[in-house]
């Protein structure tokens, strides 16, 4: 099993922990250039509650949907000094890792707007001055 991935029958069942960029894990499927949350391809349960609040969710997702694609897993560490941009191919009922991210190819990526989203810029700001603050630390 792939930390935050298991293949469940048809179904690729994902664990998300939200809440900005400490001690979370966000999924995303790429798709004609650019990347979605894998909430808008499946169905969500929210799970528990977290100190800060970070909250968990299980996202069932038909593998027929995402066969082929790419997952984008962001992990962030606790305390938010280590990010971990991993990618992952789930193909035959196994998922596979194919690699990481590096700063340029980060710079490329689009994710798709949601409607929501728009309202909430402030935190997504937040969030990519924390990702370049991280990355900042880890070329000293």
């Amino acid at each position: 099993m792939v930390w935050g991935i298991e293949i469940e029958g048809d179904e690729a069942v994902f664990e998300e922990r939200r809440g900005a960029t400490r001690g979370t894990n966000y999924f995303y499927i790429e798709s004609n250039g650019e990347l979605s949350p894998v909430r808008l391809l499946g169905q969500e349960r929210f799970m528990e509650e977290f100190a800060g609040n970070v909250r968990e969710y299980r996202v069932r997702v038909d593998l027929g949907r995402i066969r082929g694609n790419v997952v984008y897993h962001f992990a962030f560490s606790k305390k938010g000094f280590f990010f971990s941009p991993r990618l992952y191919r789930i193909e035959n009922g196994e998922i596979r890792e194919i690699g990481s991210l590096n700063r340029e190819e980060m710079k490329d990526l689009k994710f798709t707007i949601l409607g929501e989203e728009r309202n909430l810029a402030e935190p997504f700001e937040r969030m990519g001055e924390n990702i370049r603050e991280i990355m900042k630390r880890e070329r000293l």
